[in-house]
């Protein structure tokens, strides 16, 4: 696969706030762009936001979580013209309890089924399910997603080195309504990038601008990135209420860089396709110029697990 030379890293861009207000130890910074308040500690800490389209409040920082809260019902009381509509102007609430995204662990959701499943085989016969713990392993009835799940925590560790190093915010294992869940999801002025991790070391594998071949099969490898990506897109379009888009990207982790068998007959224009080797690289074809505030108005719903819901 072709790869593109080193892109200098986009400069971090400060945040444009209309107004700003101190109260005690937290700082209020109005975001007339996102139709937001932000609430932030004195070291610049995020504690929460107000959202004043629905008067809504986010709470980053539980422990602080009345505090918060009250600062934010004091800046309504004053600037009651901010809100939109007669739904932001009912009472401000806050939102119901969320999981934060951002502290899973990559595989998580297929670590949790193949513990469900195999609790229901030792249900049923001890000697089988030590059978494929122990003896089968990957060999057994849950090898293709033990199989994915090291698939997913080498790319995983490729993009937390590069999001250590760059503005990319990253998140893993991300569940979907219905079943299903996005591999991993990159949010950064570069844009917003859904990942499909495949495990196919030591296997012959080939891109096409129509399809990804593994050892000379067809895949629907494109058809099922596109997919993540369009839902992610719907998801988050709807949370921030800006039209979010979406790059779609398969990753497969192909072994050694030395005896790795990675061709390439031409690309997807609308798909990313990488190895592991040359991930980062492929990922500065994005280049959305996406500007500081509105990374983190994306980062601050998607890593909440009530917008998946």
């Amino acid at each position: 696969m072709q790869e593109l030379p080193h892109a200098p890293m986009p400069p971090q861009k400060a945040p444009r706030v209309a107004d700003t207000s101190f109260m005690g130890t937290i700082r209020l910074n109005h975001s007339e762009k996102f139709q937001s308040v932000y609430a932030n500690g004195p070291s610049g800490d995020r504690l929460g936001r107000l959202d004043l389209t629905n008067g809504r409040v986010y709470i980053e920082a539980p422990s602080q979580a009345n505090a918060i809260a009250t600062e934010f019902v004091a800046w309504a009381v004053r600037n009651p013209d901010m809100f939109q509509g007669a739904r932001a102007r009912q009472a401000i609430h806050v939102d119901e309890p969320w999981e934060d995204l951002s502290l899973r662990e990559p595989g998580e959701s297929l670590r949790a089924r193949v513990h469900e499943e195999r609790e229901k085989l030792r249900r049923r016969s001890r000697a089988m399910y030590y059978a494929d713990k122990w003896i089968l392993g990957d060999d057994g009835w849950a090898g293709p997603w033990l199989k994915g799940i090291a698939g997913e925590r080498r790319i995983a560790r490729v993009l937390n080195r590069l999001a250590r190093r760059t503005d990319w915010r990253v998140l893993h294992s991300i569940e979907l309504p219905g079943g299903g869940d996005i591999d991993h999801l990159l949010i950064g002025p570069d844009g917003v990038v859904t990942i499909n991790s495949k495990n196919h070391r030591g296997a012959r594998i080939a891109v096409t601008p129509r399809a990804v071949y593994i050892r000379g099969n067809r895949t629907e490898y494109l058809d099922d990135a596109r997919k993540d990506a369009r839902r992610a897109s719907e998801v988050l379009t709807s949370a921030v209420g800006f039209p979010v888009e979406v790059t779609p990207c398969v990753a497969i982790v192909s072994g050694s860089l030395f005896t790795m068998r990675f061709e390439s007959h031409g690309l997807p224009d609308d798909v990313l396709v990488a190895s592991e080797w040359n991930l980062p690289r492929v990922l500065w074809e994005t280049d959305k110029g996406l500007p500081a505030e509105t990374v983190e108005a994306i980062y601050d719903v998607a890593r909440r697990s009530t917008t998946w819901r």
